[in-house]
């Protein structure tokens, strides 16, 4: 045993004397302004000057590269060696100051004045394209047609289309934009780009795109001269080499106006390096690029101002550290990991990413901040502690086995792209792969908005929590989503799903959306789900609470649905919406649990419901003349897919007098359209009708649509609730689309028996409406400290599970709860009526690249802040949430504003504010 022991001591010494050996010969550059590359470059005093030099030398494990605080390094730092385990290659700062900055750009000078306000530079440093443009740090914006202030984000609308090479515009082509670049939104989640070739009045012809144009959607074009109108817009030629800015304010050369001319900040071949304490900034293509390589730390680094990638790491490898870094404003994605194990990405900042549409790439996989592809053997992943925030798509995507995505933030996003979430993850190609061991616990996700411009009879499927085509395998736990366009969570051709312990709060549009949607794909059947013990919480009564669907009507293996709340106060009313088999059935809770599928039998609804208005008094008769059916039927008709659906006059006493049966189609849906004429936004209808039906707990859903083509509905769709027994039913539109020729619509499933309506009115109505923020509370804690949350005085709330609480309410980090009045408050009377905003000030005021909304309240508040062009269209959405009572503050990031007027606009609790808000930019 002695013989062993001396063996291992000596290798252990024979080990520890070759790590000293090799430090031994470890050499510390460093790199300053003020330095000369003739310099030895091992001291402070004998500083090389450049990048250049560092990029001659032969690197060894050990040595250490430090660039001087307050300095800009101008080029591409290319790192081709390797360091050694325990030994790394180490890039960092010295001095004091800001960091060290590691710029792509360089200077532009010597500007002419071409004609008018039109300002050219050559620039002998670009190649085929330019992807940025700075004037003292602040971004240029691209030239472009229509204007991005335009209605519709600045779309033209494509009137036809052949193949993926050629578009007709709608809007006439009255300059020639051959050798520009056409952006079109081909899908929802698409920006393809394109040269334009060749153009014949209104037809474009380009290169092919990435996927097919399609009809009535929208386009723009970009990088031509013609597009030059607004202050600050650029073009680059790639021909002359020569930029172009539209400058109203002279000479841009008055200012320090940079060009993305390095492809990349950092460029990594080498392994076990280290990066910390640097700023890369305005690179042409990536901030930081690595390929095939392993054991890269990045710590305390800032990467901002890419032309299209911030940190994008390919090829394979293994061991990858992000910590305390920040990825902001970025054309593309912020961070792309692909094929590395053992990935670990804590504590950083990535915000203001594929903000400017167009200028991020074309194809799939674009526009999103973090990107995280492996494969089954991927080791041990992780995404935690980090903050994403105002993104044009996805926050965090992950595809791969061994990952944990936890208490990260996620707000602001889908903002010019759409379909997407928060935290996402696809498995769609084929064969899918088999992941495993994948956890998204104790996130916060919201202000999911959703992006429909140029979108044709497009939806807001800004959803936060996605699990999308033939994800399997993957526990979603204690998270919280609130304040979504579309669904907050959504399970799309999922299976082996566990959701348990989240708080789906708020989200769904009047369009579409709500809490939780199990939505079918092509991955085959959808089965082994768990979904227990989640709040599926809807705060208005057009959003959705769940909706299920299923191939068939065999539900067996779908999996355990149970002890979730399903909860919409304002209307609890058909709060279950089922499509299984190609049949549509709403159930309230009582109803699904007694409809034989086993499901959710322990589940319960909001302890407390709402009045959801007051009638104050109807204003003028009813639309529909003859909704009393007294001799006919007069002014309808029904329409099913197979044309055998009937309605017919009855007077056999199953209502009052006469009434209407409907007799459903073989296939759904069978709808019953009634004429109304005109209806207009200034307006709310009050629908009422009789009905008795042959079934119980199925239902009928009514709306306002158009009564001509397109057939567009004008009003979110609501149902009822149909029994054998005779029910009143009362549905209220609030302010439907103007629309001159308006019908009723009732939709009704194949398989109901025969129905009879009566006593059917539409008529504009003058109503109190209820304030949701009166009586439900929503509190959440981003910190990761306990936080205390002070409730109105004198006042008492229960939760879902009917805890009671007065005085505060005390949040662990990362949970949330809501809370509900308990009580009934008069109908348009506010519970915290001395709620106040004071000290509303904005600054710096100019702006170029942000500002900052500072503020008071009195008290905990529902607030939310917009900023409004000056038609009062709104551009950007800063804050939509619940805050304490105190000092606060909210970002407005305006760098992808064009110069001019704004207005912001603060709401707390109903009460206005508004700011002028001007936006100075060359």
């Amino acid at each position: 045993m002695k013989r062993n022991y001396c063996a291992i001591k000596f290798l252990c010494c024979l080990v520890f004397f070759s790590l000293l050996q090799l430090h031994s010969f470890a050499t510390t550059y460093y790199v300053a302004n003020s330095g000369s590359d003739l310099n030895n470059g091992t001291a402070a005093s004998s500083a090389f000057q450049t990048i250049n030099k560092i990029n001659s030398l032969t690197l060894q494990p050990g040595d250490q590269i430090f660039f001087r605080r307050g300095d800009v390094f101008r080029g591409q730092l290319n790192i081709a060696q390797s360091g050694a385990p325990g030994n790394p290659i180490v890039i960092d700062a010295f001095g004091a100051g800001d960091k060290p900055v590691i710029s792509g750009a360089e200077v532009l000078s010597d500007w002419m004045n071409a004609e008018g306000n039109i300002w050219q530079s050559y620039c002998p440093q670009c190649g085929s394209v330019v992807t940025g443009l700075y004037a003292n740090s602040v971004v240029l914006p691209l030239g472009r047609y229509p204007n991005f202030d335009e209605p519709d984000m600045g779309y033209n609308t494509i009137l036809s289309h052949s193949g993926n090479t050629q578009i007709t515009s709608i809007e006439p082509l009255l300059t020639d934009w051959t050798g520009a670049e056409v952006v079109i939104r081909t899908m929802q989640w698409i920006l393809d780009r394109s040269i334009i070739t060749s153009q014949s009045g209104n037809v474009l012809d380009f290169n092919a795109t990435d996927y097919e144009p399609q009809d009535q959607w929208g386009y723009f074009i970009q990088n031509h001269p013609a597009t030059l109108d607004q202050n600050g817009e650029w073009y680059y030629d790639a021909v002359t080499q020569m930029i172009s800015i539209y400058s109203t304010q002279g000479n841009p050369g008055n200012n320090t106006i940079e060009v993305t001319a390095h492809s990349k900040g950092i460029n990594i071949s080498g392994s076990h390096i280290t990066i910390q304490n640097v700023q890369i900034e305005k690179t042409l293509n990536v901030g930081l690029y690595g390929q095939y390589i392993s054991n890269l730390i990045i710590l305390n680094t800032n990467v901002i101002h890419s032309g299209e990638d911030g940190i994008h790491i390919e090829g394979e490898g293994s061991d990858i550290y992000m910590e305390n870094d920040s990825i902001h404003q970025v054309n593309n994605n912020a961070v792309v990991v692909n094929n590395f194990s053992n990935f670990t990405f804590t504590r950083n900042s990535v915000k203001y990413v594929g903000l400017s549409p167009g200028r991020g790439k074309s194809g799939d996989g674009q526009y999103f901040a973090l990107q995280y592809a492996a494969d089954n053997t991927n080791g041990e992943s992780l995404i935690e502690n980090c903050r994403f925030d105002s993104l044009g798509y996805v926050g965090i995507d992950f595809r791969c086995s061994n990952i944990l995505v936890k208490e990260n933030i996620v707000s602001n996003y889908d903002m010019i792209k759409d379909d997407g979430g928060g935290i996402y993850t696809w498995n769609g190609q084929s064969p899918a792969n088999t992941f495993i061991n994948q956890r998204v616990i104790s996130n916060i996700v919201y202000n999911a908005i959703g992006s429909t411009q140029g979108v044709y009879n497009g939806y807001p499927g800004a959803c936060g929590i996605y699990m999308d085509d033939c994800a399997t395998n993957i526990e979603v736990k204690n998270n919280t989503v609130f304040g979504c366009a579309g669904e907050g969570l959504m399970l799309h051709g999922t299976n082996n799903i566990v959701a348990t312990g989240n708080t789906m709060f708020d989200n769904g549009s009047q369009i579409s959306g709500g809490q939780f949607l199990i939505n079918t794909s092509n991955c085959g059947l959808t089965n082994n789900l768990v979904v227990r013990n989640n709040i599926f919480f809807s705060k208005q009564d057009f959003q959705e609470v769940a909706r299920l669907q299923h191939q068939t009507t065999d539900l067996s293996d779908y999996g355990d649905l149970d002890s979730n709340y399903y909860c919409r106060p304002f209307d609890e009313i058909a709060t279950i919406v089922t499509e299984f088999a190609n049949s549509r059935v709403d159930y309230d809770l009582a109803c699904w649990q007694s409809s034989g599928y086993g499901k959710d039998a322990h589940s319960a609804i909001t302890p407390i419901q709402y009045n959801p208005y007051s009638i104050n008094n109807l204003i003028g008769s009813n639309l529909y003349d003859n909704g009393t059916f007294d001799e006919n039927i007069d002014g309808l008709y029904c329409w099913d897919p197979l044309a055998n659906c009937s309605t017919t006059w009855d007077n056999s006493g199953y209502l009052d007098d006469g009434s209407l049966k409907i007799t459903m189609g073989a296939e759904s849906p069978t709808l019953v359209v009634i004429g109304v004429g005109e209806v207009n936004t200034s307006e709310d209808y009050l629908l009422r009708f009789s009905m008795i039906g042959s079934d119980t707990c199925k239902s009928v859903s009514a709306y306002l649509r158009q009564s001509g083509e397109p057939y567009e509905n004008l009003t979110p769709t609501f149902s009822r609730i149909i029994e054998t027994g005779r029910t009143e039913n009362e549905v209220l539109f609030k302010a439907p689309v103007a629309e001159i020729d308006a019908s009723i619509g009732f939709s009704f499933s194949s398989e109901l028996g025969p129905l009879w309506i009566d006593n059917i009115s539409l008529t504009a109505v003058s109503i109190t409406e209820s304030n949701p923020d009166d009586s439900i509370l929503f509190f959440y804690n981003d910190t990761e400290v306990d936080k205390i949350f002070v409730l109105p005085s004198g006042m008492q709330y229960i939760d879902v599970r009917e805890v009671s609480y007065s005085g505060s309410v005390t949040l662990a980090p990362f949970t949330s709860i809501i809370l509900l009045f308990n009580g009934q408050l008069p109908i348009g009377i506010s519970s915290e009526n001395n709620v106040s905003a004071t000290s509303f000030v904005i600054y710096p005021n100019p702006a170029n690249e942000s500002s900052v909304v500072s503020y008071h309240l009195s008290e905990n508040a529902l607030v939310k802040i917009v900023v409004c062009d000056v038609l009062g269209k709104e551009v950007i959405q800063v804050f939509n949430g619940q805050q304490s009572g105190g000092e606060d503050q909210a970002l407005i990031n305006t760098e992808r504003l064009p110069g001019g007027v704004y207005f912001v606009k603060m709401n707390v609790k109903g009460e206005q504010w508004v700011k002028r808000l001007v936006v100075g930019k060359l």
